[in-house]
Order: C-alpha cells, then structure tokens, then sequence
C-alpha cells in the first residue's frame, strides 16, 4: 500500500436515471486524527440527486471485518437519501 492508499478498482461510474454518479473504493493505512484500528476500507460515492445538486456520500470502516458491511452501509445510505425541500419515496 503505497503511501498509505490503496484503490481498490478503477473509478467506477455509475449514472443514476441520467444523473452522473461515480464511485471510489479504497483502503487506507490510517486517517489525520482518526483512531488506529489498523487499515480502514472506504467507499466514496458522488452524485447528482433528484435537486440537481452534487452531493457526496462516504462509509468507511475496518478492512479487518471485511468489507460488505460498508457495501451494505453505502447501499441503505443512497436508497434513503433524500434532498432538502425534496418529498421522495420511501424505498
């Protein structure tokens, strides 16, 4: 792990109803003021929502445990995302 940062998988689109989204996975050696739980597994996600705004999402979490807690983390956080001012769906 170079630097303290490994990418996972190439920068993965992943466009929503015609709105852009891209997706980031890595795992890092640590964090600036974070605790020291050894290397940590991210997922950033960025997208436009319904608003038109840019938003960004980010679960992160030991890489120890594995890693589909913070898929399964990331997968609830979009599905019930909702703008301000916006009335959506529950999922």
């Amino acid at each position: 792990m170079p630097g303290g940062f490994d990418q996972l998988a190439p920068l993965e689109r992943m466009d929503d109803e015609g709105r852009p989204a891209a997706r980031l996975e890595y795992v890092a050696e640590k964090f600036k003021d974070g605790p020291d739980i050894g290397t940590w597994h991210v997922i950033d996600h960025r997208f436009e929502a319904v608003d038109g705004e840019l938003y960004a999402l980010a679960v992160y979490g030991s890489d120890a445990d594995g890693r589909q807690d913070e898929r399964e983390f990331m997968s609830t956080a979009l599905a019930w995302f909702c703008p301000p001012d916006e009335i959506c769906p529950e999922p």
